[in-house]
């Protein structure tokens, strides 16, 4: 029976506190059984994300054009966490073709803070101008 990815993501954490070789082999035999391997980093994201609520805390993701020196990142977390009132994990990713800046993702919102970003509203803003 193959099972969605969320589903595949909770037994993990479930399963944690268990012998982690022995749950990581019988996980990988279930997802090439099922022809799931593909979801790996659909089920590893989802995982990531829901160990953070475990733990009471947000997910932010935080992608730049390189990564971040370690105020950088101090400095967006401590506005994030003041902002959400929550204590959050974050991690750092890089997305080559933002061309400065950063986009902030959690599982429900995105502030695109991008160079590419901001050119890319500004155009969307411009075109609805020149249609009225």
């Amino acid at each position: 029976m193959k099972l969605k990815p969320q589903q595949y993501a909770e037994t993990l954490i479930e399963l944690s506190s268990n012998n982690l070789e022995d749950v990581a082999s019988r996980f990988w035999l279930k997802l090439q059984k099922n022809k799931q391997y593909k979801d790996l980093p659909i089920i590893l994201e989802i995982m990531e994300t829901e160990a953070a609520k475990h733990d009471g805390k947000v997910l932010i993701k935080v992608y730049s054009d390189e990564l971040l020196e370690e105020n950088e990142m101090a400095a967006i977390e401590a506005k994030i966490k003041s902002f959400l009132g929550q204590d959050i994990v974050t991690k750092n990713f890089i997305k080559k073709n933002l061309r400065g800046g950063v986009i902030i993702k959690t599982d429900e919102n995105i502030v695109d803070l991008s160079l590419k970003g901001k050119l890319e509203k500004l155009a969307n803003s411009l075109e609805v101008k020149r249609e009225q």
